[in-house]
């Protein structure tokens, strides 16, 4: 699931964060070109080609697993996720 995180224990915390939300998610997309061996990300796409996708996260009133996904929007959102996002070509506006 989360093979990007170089730490064990927040690979880890990623990994229980996703499992516990996922049945509940429905579609998703990935973005980007960071986790494919061989690729490196060296930078922005230049602005004029850029195609910008705005995010947001809620919980369904029947999700089973409140708790978890509060703290993955907690973890997603909280400041020191910044660099993590930036180096990985996300803007965390």
């Amino acid at each position: 699931m989360c093979a990007g995180a170089e730490r064990a224990d927040h690979r880890a915390e990623a990994n229980a964060l996703i499992a516990a939300v996922l049945p509940d998610t429905g579609k998703s997309i990935r973005l980007g070109i960071t986790g494919v061996p061989g690729v490196d990300l060296v930078g922005p796409i230049p602005e004029e080609l850029q195609t910008k996708i705005g995010f947001a996260a809620g919980l369904s009133a029947s999700a089973k697993e409140r708790d978890a996904a509060q703290a993955l929007i907690r973890f997603l959102t909280a400041p020191a996720a910044g660099p993590t996002l930036k180096a990985n070509g996300v803007d965390p506006a």
